[in-house]
């Protein structure tokens, strides 16, 4: 398992678990690409670190409480396959918010590159040609 990409991921989503968007995104290259879970439905990539960010804090306008608990990584060295448990309340609502998906993450240099998610741990696999 590549420990240096999979320390960098712990480190960027304790940042994120605890509020600090600027150390979280510091994981990332500059010119990242993030393709948000939801995003995919309407097609929008976020283009760069700061972009990155804007994206987290809109989320964090919408959603209490946000806790991303990483469950699983499976590594095939630059890329490494990332099972998430969010929960969250929902800012108005109050409304308990919990979702499980997959991400694809890739590394280039030490840094992320590009974060891609799918539904199911299976899909983000084939997606990585890790299928098993």
């Amino acid at each position: 398992m590549s420990e240096k990409n999979v320390e960098t991921l712990r480190r960027g989503f304790a940042a994120f678990n605890r509020g600090d968007l600027d150390e979280a995104a510091s994981i990332f290259h500059v010119d990242a690409e993030w393709v948000p879970y939801l995003g995919t439905l309407a097609g929008k990539t976020h283009r760069g670190r700061e972009a990155i960010v804007r994206m987290w804090a809109d989320m964090n306008l919408h959603l209490s409480g946000l806790h991303m608990e990483l469950e699983e990584f499976i590594d095939a060295g630059e890329i490494i396959v990332v099972v998430v448990d969010a929960t969250a309340a929902g800012t108005e609502s109050g409304a308990e918010v919990r979702d499980r998906w997959a991400q694809v993450w890739s590394f280039s240099e030490g840094l992320v590159r590009r974060v891609e998610p799918f539904p199911s741990r299976e899909e983000a696999l084939e997606a990585a040609g890790l299928s098993e």
